[in-house]
């Protein structure tokens, strides 16, 4: 998933023939549905769960599930998994953590210290 406005990132995609499914993501904003289905949809340096008008705002957990879900039922295989990397490096921490708790409880794997969040499909409640 990505908006393709990074150069660097639509070259390196491209040239490895990786399909990017392009879509701007909002609270509550259902995904458009796709024809065929992924094993694997990552998401890198979100920053799509910030308020445009507050951006130290982050999603909380009811908009979070409702993604999760959205992705799980419309763009992934029965076996698939989301790999998500959260960049709030600049923004709150607060809503961060309870995030990472909402994500621990669906048994999701934090790879590399945590950096990288990989969730399967049958762990999204």
């Amino acid at each position: 998933m990505d908006t393709g406005q990074e150069p660097l990132y639509n070259s390196m995609t491209k040239m490895l023939g990786v399909y990017i499914f392009r879509q701007f993501i909002a609270p509550y904003q259902e995904i458009n549905p796709i024809k065929n289905k992924f094993n694997i949809v990552t998401a890198f340096r979100i920053v799509f769960d910030r308020y445009p008008n507050n951006l130290s705002e982050l999603w909380n957990k009811e908009e979070w599930i409702y993604f999760l879900l959205d992705v799980k039922y419309k763009l992934l295989t029965n076996n698939g998994v989301i790999c998500l990397m959260i960049d709030h490096s600049k923004y709150s921490k607060k809503n961060t953590n309870n995030i990472i708790k909402m994500l621990k409880e669906m048994n999701a794997d934090f790879i590399n210290g945590g950096e990288i969040i990989r969730l399967n499909y049958k762990d999204i409640y």
